[in-house]
């Protein structure tokens, strides 16, 4: 009886209380400009692909079913809703001094092990990076490939071991130092 309780409570209720999780957090974001970052949890959420839809599940406790029609999956190549394990969208606010207040979005995806996006995500080359995602100034630490854009003040990295690639979008500014501190916490 103690075993099905502890099964039940690692299963059903422990996932009520913890929240998704994303490489970037708001405390990483402010050790990186400063100032004020807080996560908007009525805009932020994890969407799991079935087929009956897309779930969202707001990071405010809210959850509602979109079908696919409804919900764009766009990739620089082509990935079906069942190669992806899990597609989290995180909204920031931040109010960083003299930058000012404005909106980030981290867009992680988590592609199922074994699949041809795992695949095409974990084998990507430098080059191909540049290419695929349409960024410059491409690094490459171990595992972890980065690249941003000035144009649109954009990152996005990959870590080749497990095919997770996040993108931040709308970043108050961006450099080689910013990129590579953005890429250690991934």
């Amino acid at each position: 009886v103690a075993v099905i309780v502890v099964i039940v409570v690692l299963l059903v209720v422990l996932p009520m209380f913890t929240k998704p999780s994303y490489p970037i957090s708001s405390s990483d974001l402010t050790a990186v400009f400063g100032g004020t970052w807080t996560v908007l949890n009525n805009e932020s959420y994890t969407a799991t692909f079935s087929s009956s839809g897309v779930t969202l599940s707001f990071f405010n406790g809210t959850t509602k079913t979109e079908p696919y029609s409804n919900f764009s999956l766009s990739l620089p190549f082509s990935a079906s809703p069942s190669e992806v394990s899990e597609l989290i969208f995180v909204t920031f606010s931040y109010n960083v001094t003299p930058i000012g207040h404005g909106y980030v979005t981290e867009v992680v995806l988590i592609p199922k092990s074994g699949t041809t996006l795992y695949n095409e995500l974990t084998s990507l080359t430098k080059s191909n990076f540049t290419t695929c995602f349409h960024v410059f100034n491409v690094n490459q630490n171990g595992n972890i490939i980065y690249g941003y854009s000035s144009f649109g003040d954009y990152e996005v990295i990959l870590n080749k071991a497990n095919g997770e690639l996040v993108g931040l979008s709308l970043l108050p500014k961006i450099d080689s130092s910013i990129a590579a501190q953005l890429a250690s916490y991934v």
